[in-house]
């Protein structure tokens, strides 16, 4: 792994005290992972209507439901890089 710099996102799940619960009780999220597992796209409400959409990439994108072990099977040789003596920053 020496040598390279890679951007991986967490669209973190939400949280009972996050704001955007619709009328009839769902989440919508302004951020979605897309089904290529690497682009982020966000997007900006204004009332019930989608003013703007914006897309990003990123070596790879985590969905919300991903859990902690499939992010450390991701993530596992930068752990082994800070073990070896690398300079690692997660």
């Amino acid at each position: 792994l020496r040598g390279n710099i890679r951007v991986f996102v967490r669209v973190r799940p939400f949280l009972s005290s996050d704001q955007g619960v619709d009328i009839e009780g769902r989440l919508d999220s302004a951020v979605t992972v897309k089904t290529d597992g690497c682009t982020a796209e966000c997007k900006k409400v204004e009332g019930s209507k989608v003013v703007e959409t914006k897309n990003f990439t990123f070596d790879k994108a985590f969905p919300c439901p991903t859990t902690q072990d499939e992010i450390f099977e991701e993530v596992s040789e930068f752990v082994q890089s800070a073990l070896d003596g690398y300079n690692v920053c997660l």
